[in-house]
């Protein structure tokens, strides 16, 4: 028996970008993403399996970002945006940064089946746990005191998981920000939840105090809750110290849509990513080095193996402490945003790909889903977990707050009224498409983005534009066009999971 378990758990997320017309800067936020992260996620799972090599782990992918992924009309605007990149890139001719990933995303993604037919194909061979989230990727705890808001956010979110993936409604759940508080837990047991994972403020300030921040404990209402351990994933995540700060590795600001002028960036446009970057990080204060992809490489190596090592280093200790044989091991959980591996961090997938081949190799540390752990884990402890979320502080000033109160009145009150529409008889179509936009309306990047200033504009004309037209379909005006958020539910069901009671 290895001396310890590792769980990693990637949450993948974007809110719903889909535009109607190509080529916005925020559609691109849903193009570059792909290109860099998830389908260089996929590559890794694809090069592990042609190996034989199963090293699993958990994967949450909310339903907004599942509903882009399996977009036909997102498809071939990829398609498009991908073939512009790897041609300007060409133009450029900056050295051989991108040219054979371009080259192999262009390839992979013309006439193969889709990222989401080629995800499920690996979890059905238990290479991940694929979970997923809320329905709009909602701040939970924000609901306060609205009956079933939760909960519908959740049922919603698993219906649409199960009809976009294919598969049957997962058992875990990645609380959207990780936040929770005493609401949250009640609801995730309604909607069938089976485990989550938390930051550790949550168990922190459990109740009553549980005897240890690493052991996974059960709430009262049946969830089972894991709690990221934040000395092992600040190894990745830290600014201060975190492997993606090294001078080596590609600076992510330093992008060509800030440097060249705009009749050069058609039809990208100026004053923007593009998601070319040829500079590395290199040494503070000092001009920025071009950047140079085998020494990148050589240097995720070594990270990688000073993370395996890490891991190793902790089983050592815990097997020298003499743990009793029958226990299960003890868990250490490193859950990262999928986005940090590709889009912030260039090397990242390489990185994931050569800490999974060396923990293969090992036998002192286990890789695990979190769904096998809760198959064979003898659960000792019963918590409350304390309010928490991974905001400063493990607060939620982040998305509740004097900035955001006008959000939060807009959304308790437009939610009473579809609410009242959706349980009394009436045009089933009028009533999904104001769920639809309420839903959208109720997404968390709007006050993340309120509260931090970036894009708050964008955030503020969503945020109009979705309660306007919420209001147009309840009072029986047409807006112009309907949205295609959540198209693969029907309206009668999408109105029964949202106007649902459950005592």
């Amino acid at each position: 028996m290895a001396a310890l378990s590792f769980a990693l758990v990637l949450h993948a997320h974007l809110p719903y970008v889909r535009e109607s017309e190509p080529w916005t800067q925020t559609e691109r936020w849903f193009h570059e993403a792909l290109w860099e992260c998830y389908l260089p996620l996929v590559a890794v799972l694809d090069a592990l399996a042609a190996d034989a090599l199963t090293v699993p782990f958990t994967l949450s992918i909310s339903p907004p970002l599942l509903s882009m992924l399996g977009d036909p009309v997102l498809a071939a605007r990829f398609d498009a945006h991908i073939g512009a990149l790897a041609e300007f890139d060409h133009r450029l001719d900056r050295g051989r940064v991108y040219g054979a990933r371009l080259d192999a995303i262009r390839a992979r993604s013309r006439g193969g089946p889709g990222i989401l037919a080629r995800i499920s194909k690996h979890a059905d061979a238990g290479r991940i746990e694929l979970v997923t989230s809320a329905a709009s990727h909602a701040f939970l705890p924000g609901f306060a005191d609205i009956y079933g808001a939760v909960e519908s956010q959740l049922r919603i979110g698993a219906m649409s998981f199960a009809s976009l993936t294919g598969r049957a409604e997962p058992q875990g759940r990645w609380l959207p920000e990780c936040a929770i508080d005493a609401r949250v837990t009640t609801a995730m047991a309604r909607a069938g939840v089976r485990h989550t994972v938390l930051e550790s403020t949550a168990l922190e300030r459990s109740e009553p105090r549980l005897p240890s921040l690493r052991e996974p404990f059960v709430t009262p209402s049946g969830t089972v809750c894991f709690a990221r351990d934040r000395a092992v994933s600040d190894r990745v995540w830290s600014r201060r110290f975190g492997y993606p700060g090294h001078a080596a590795y590609r600076e992510f600001h330093r992008d060509v849509g800030y440097e060249l002028p705009h009749d050069a960036l058609a039809p990208f446009g100026s004053g923007s990513m593009t998601g070319l970057k040829y500079w590395a990080i290199g040494a503070p204060n000092e001009p920025k080095p071009r950047y140079d992809v085998e020494a990148a490489n050589a240097q995720v190596e070594r990270d990688a193996a000073d993370f395996v090592a890490h891991l190793e280093s902790r089983a050592a200790t815990l097997a020298c402490n003499g743990e009793p044989e029958s226990a299960a091991p003890p868990l250490v959980v490193a859950a990262f945003d999928a986005e940090l591996f590709g889009h912030w961090w260039f090397e990242g997938p390489l990185f994931l790909e050569c800490v999974l081949r060396r923990l293969h190799a090992s036998s002192r540390v286990e890789p695990v889903t979190l769904a096998s752990v809760c198959e064979r884990h003898p659960f000792q402890h019963v918590a409350e977990p304390g309010a928490s979320s991974w905001g400063r502080d493990g607060a939620f000033s982040e998305w509740v707050g004097p900035t955001t109160a006008r959000l939060w009145r807009l959304v308790h009150g437009l939610h009473r009224d579809v609410l009242a529409a959706a349980r009394r008889p009436g045009d089933p179509i009028r009533t999904s498409e104001a769920i639809r936009e309420l839903l959208q309306l109720e997404a968390s990047d709007w006050p993340y983005l309120i509260h931090t200033g970036a894009m708050r504009d964008y955030a503020e004309s969503r945020i109009a534009g979705h309660g306007q037209r919420a209001l147009q379909w309840l009072s029986g005006r047409t807006p112009t066009a309907r949205t295609p958020f959540l198209a693969e539910l029907e309206d009668r069901a999408l109105i029964e999971a949202f106007a649902s009671r459950a005592y």
